[in-house]
């Protein structure tokens, strides 16, 4: 049975989830392709967890989550294997 998406945010490509994650505020000068290379993250991953459409919406000043990588919701294994 598939499992239920939880009332939090979804999880992004991968099993990307903010939940755990990181919170920043976008400085100055900061885009999304410079955030993904600091954290380690998939660009992807950062637009499809905070909701965003693209990546105009990263801005300076807006406050996003930076997401952890979440085996589990990636559905990587079967539990009972």
């Amino acid at each position: 049975a598939p499992i239920p998406i939880q009332p939090q945010r979804a999880a992004g490509p991968g099993g990307w989830t903010t939940q755990g994650g990181t919170a920043v505020t976008v400085a100055a000068g900061d885009n999304l392709n410079g955030l993904a290379t600091r954290y380690g993250v998939p660009a992807s991953a950062i637009l499809s967890t905070n909701g965003f459409a693209n990546a105009a919406q990263v801005t300076p000043g807006r406050r996003i989550v930076i997401p952890v990588y979440n085996a589990a919701g990636a559905g990587a294994a079967a539990p009972g294997r």
